[in-house]
């Protein structure tokens, strides 16, 4: 199956993290009207991770410091919450698996915007494994668990 509107001027942006979110905010209000814009992502909302630690310890609430994606998406936006799997250039394709269910589709592009997150670096250290205790405090969920531990 395969997903993405018709015609051109399809911009897809894979993240919603600082970069994704923030380009998305910038097109919100300045893009032509036959611009559309898909952002995918598995996260529906983007959060200021520099005050995950205030949220953990009860300084902040969790909503203080989350901002959801929709709002940095103009008429002309949609949002699909998915994991991007793979990147076909050649027919400017991305293929998607779905964060609800084991669903894969493709979504067509003309443009592309690749600013997803990296992984923690544990520098090959086998006992820091994330979980157990253990949190790298990237996400609000990182935060909720230390806070009711």
């Amino acid at each position: 199956k395969v997903v993405g509107g018709s015609g051109k001027n399809r911009l897809v942006i894979l993240g919603t993290g600082w970069g994704g979110f923030n380009l998305a905010l910038g097109l919100k209000n300045t893009l032509p009207a036959d611009q559309q814009v898909r952002i995918v992502s598995p996260s529906n909302h983007f959060v200021f991770t520099p005050l995950l630690p205030s949220t953990a310890v009860g300084t902040l609430e969790f909503r203080c410091i989350q901002e959801p994606i929709r709002k940095a998406l103009g008429p002309n936006g949609n949002y699909v919450q998915a994991k991007a799997r793979a990147v076909d250039p050649g027919t400017k394709t991305i293929l998607c698996e779905s964060t609800f269910d084991d669903n894969t589709f493709a979504i067509k592009y003309d443009r592309l915007v690749i600013a997803v997150g990296v992984k923690t670096n544990t520098f090959g250290i086998d006992s820091i494994q994330e979980g157990e205790g253990i949190y790298f405090l990237k996400h609000l969920y990182h935060a909720r668990n230390i806070r009711n531990n």
